[in-house]
């Protein structure tokens, strides 16, 4: 052993061509400053991923009540063909901010009865009952049920998730 080495010392090789010895203690010290770092970048994106399925989820439930209601106020209208009433429901829903798209069809109908599309959103087709969600919108299809308990019609409201995809991002 040279003098001045010690128990679990490397030799490491400096620039005038003589031998220094790094410590155990500092490359135990190192290993321990990265792996609390990696640790904590792991915690940070799995909690702030946790907060953002936390708020879409929370649209989600908000949504589905809003389109059970709106269902629900939809289905004398459509059972009487009233279209003036089904646009005025319409621009009710309009009043919330994250509604980007609605269309309401009577029983069988190709085209919708009414409708309200925000500024460059694309209108929606599909008429399947349930809820989708996407990186940038709820989607939520409801049948409408008349007063005979009958369907008469089905309805599609979207919800933007940009609220929520800007609090994530601002978040992280």
């Amino acid at each position: 052993m040279t003098e001045g080495s010690g128990e679990g010392a490397t030799p490491t090789v400096a620039p005038d061509g003589r031998r220094r010895f790094v410590s155990i203690g500092t490359k135990l010290g190192l290993a321990v400053v990265l792996v609390v770092t990696i640790a904590t970048a792991v915690t940070f994106v799995w909690f702030s991923r946790r907060e953002r399925d936390t708020l879409v989820e929370s649209k989600r439930k908000a949504g589905e009540m809003v389109a059970d209601l709106f269902a629900a106020s939809l289905g004398a209208p459509l059972d009487f063909g009233d279209q003036d009433a089904v646009q005025s429901e319409i621009e009710n829903l309009k009043q919330n901010r994250d509604v980007t798209y609605a269309a309401v069809w009577p029983l069988d109908a190709p085209e919708p009865l009414a409708s309200y599309a925000a500024s460059g959103e694309a209108s929606g087709t599909t008429r399947e009952r349930g809820t989708r969600v996407s990186t940038d919108r709820v989607e939520i299809g409801r049948t409408i049920v008349g007063g005979a308990g009958k369907p008469v019609g089905a309805l599609l409201i979207r919800f933007s998730l940009a609220p929520e995809n800007a609090a994530y991002l601002q978040n992280r």
